[in-house]
């Protein structure tokens, strides 16, 4: 598959955005998420992603848009285990519920970054 030469750029820059709108707009003040904000988050960057799935199907066909959709499954699935591991160490550890704060967003943002720079780099973007 050949993509334009715009193609890489204008996804890094729409990924930019997306991660500027969570940090900002989503996740300003450090507070305890509620159950009803979490499931409205994630069903908005699902449609998200759904949305792109759609685009890269119309544009580009049926196996890429599946692939796509069978990888972000599966990085969801592994995302959802993730959670199962937090709450047995932090039960373990008996680590209290609170707001977790905005000291370990830049981190996590700097890896994806990282993973996003390896990715170029990879495929020759």
């Amino acid at each position: 598959m050949v993509l334009p030469a715009w193609a890489w750029p204008a996804f890094s820059g729409a990924l930019i955005v997306l991660l500027a709108v969570d940090l900002i707009a989503f996740h300003r003040k450090a507070h305890v998420p509620s159950t009803r904000g979490t499931l409205l988050l994630t069903a908005l960057w699902a449609a998200i992603a759904f949305t792109f799935g759609v685009a890269l199907t119309i544009h580009y066909g049926s196996d890429i848009g599946l692939s796509f959709t069978a990888g972000y499954l599966m990085e969801w699935a592994l995302a959802v285990d993730n959670v199962f591991v937090f709450v047995a160490v932090f039960a373990q550890f008996r680590i209290p519920p609170g707001p977790p704060g905005l000291r370990a967003v830049p981190r996590d943002y700097r890896g994806y970054c990282a993973a996003w720079l390896v990715h170029c780099r990879r495929f020759g973007a």
